[in-house]
């Protein structure tokens, strides 16, 4: 069974350079766009400041969008709809 290509791509950004899951200190929050339904977002600030959002679509957006943040950040908080007002 081969990868898509969007499977690939979230594996690499989960993955550092040895190979194992680097998690960023913050907490994330996960949202359904209100622009589009379809997709659901992962936005977070750093420890640097910098804003750093991830846009999940199609099939299982929510779950795959869910399992990311999960993953990737110390912490994730769900919000529905729209954009975060502020951390």
């Amino acid at each position: 069974m081969s990868k898509s290509i969007q499977e690939c791509f979230e594996a690499i950004s989960l993955l550092g350079e040895t190979g194992e899951i680097v998690r960023i200190p913050a907490v994330a929050e996960l949202y359904q766009s209100s622009e589009n339904r379809e997709q659901w977002i992962v936005w977070a600030v750093d420890s640097d400041g910098a804003m750093l959002e991830t846009v999940f679509s199609g099939p299982s957006a929510e779950q795959r969008a869910t399992e990311y943040a999960r993953e990737k950040f110390a912490g994730f908080r769900r919000q529905m709809p729209g954009p975060p007002q502020c951390l």
